[in-house]
């Protein structure tokens, strides 16, 4: 996997993919044109072995259920296994957010990393660290959850913890390039909204 650009995906975004659920404008496309680069080989994708979970929870057609597989029988996919080390860096980023708890715009409740999420995040950094390069931690969870004062990952952007280096963000809509696509077995071009 050395060598090729890495996507860590939540499984939000695996389950927006699988199905095709309503995005903001131009990220439905922005995955369609990921998954393609990951057919192709040219984009390796990482994520969580809590992804398991939080997928075959969801109600799903034996279809995309079938998709999933597919995806995560590929050499260039990789699950980050939830093993003790990365638990304890997510406890220890858990730690942090609860020493030096975000508040909301208006300052009224304060916010909570939420185990799963932080499970999410540890596992980013620690793919990171084994691959040396920069890797991106692609959601579609930005906005704060108000009935649960849960934080949004992607407040965690930048510098996680004060102490690791992390992007976190929805789909970069701006730097979308124009893909091939198949289009009933012929090539045809595709052009993300931008």
């Amino acid at each position: 996997m050395a060598g090729t650009e890495t996507e860590y995906w939540d499984s939000c975004v695996f389950l927006a993919l699988l199905k095709d659920e309503l995005l903001r404008e131009g990220e439905s496309a922005y995955l369609e044109t990921q998954a393609l680069r990951f057919d192709l080989g040219q984009l390796n994708l990482v994520t969580s072995s809590i992804t398991l979970t939080e997928i075959l929870a969801c109600k799903m057609t034996p279809q995309q259920l079938q998709r999933f597989k597919v995806i995560t029988a590929r050499s260039n996919f990789q699950f980050i296994d939830a093993n003790a080390r990365v638990c304890e860096l997510a406890s220890e980023i858990r730690s942090y957010y609860i020493e030096n708890p975000p508040t909301r715009e208006h300052g009224v409740k304060t916010l909570k990393l939420m185990t799963p999420d932080a499970i999410h995040v540890a596992s980013a950094i620690a793919a990171q660290m084994a691959s040396k390069q920069a890797i991106k931690l692609l959601t579609l969870d930005s906005e704060d959850k108000p009935g649960r004062s849960e934080m949004a990952m992607t407040r965690l952007n930048g510098l996680v913890a004060n102490k690791y280096r992390l992007s976190v963000g929805r789909p970069d809509l701006a730097h979308q390039q124009p893909s091939l696509a198949l289009v009933g077995g012929k090539t045809g071009r595709e052009v993300g909204n931008g």
